[in-house]
């Protein structure tokens, strides 16, 4: 956790092979059942202030955080809202881009499904 932290504050966005990593480790093996309330939010707020949205971290995420809120102060509440709500809208922003460049018959068989 300290990792992920420590590149958010030093903003070192450019990670992106280590956060995908870190990431993906964290969903596998339930690492989330692990943490605490705090650390927790420490991952999710990592993400957003480096703009890495990754969608196993916010699926357990959220599944954790029904189990631990009632750890978290009004202040860890809100931190943790602001920081979904900015890799939400980032993941909806990459998904926009994946619509952009697809074809239309890309689109259509999408649409279909």
């Amino acid at each position: 956790m300290e990792t992920v932290w420590s590149l958010a504050v030093l903003d070192l966005r450019d990670e992106t092979v280590l956060l995908n990593a870190i990431g993906d480790r964290l969903e596998k093996g339930d690492a989330f059942g692990k943490l605490t309330g705090k650390q927790l939010l420490m991952v999710l707020w990592s993400y957003a202030t480096l703009d890495r949205p990754h969608q196993g971290i916010m699926r357990a995420f959220m599944r954790r955080l029904r189990k631990v809120r009632h750890q978290l102060f009004a202040s860890y509440i809100a931190q943790a809202i602001w920081s979904a709500a900015r890799l939400i809208d980032r993941l909806d922003d990459e998904a926009e881009l994946d619509d952009a460049s697809m074809s239309s018959y890309e689109l259509d068989v999408a649409a279909a499904q």
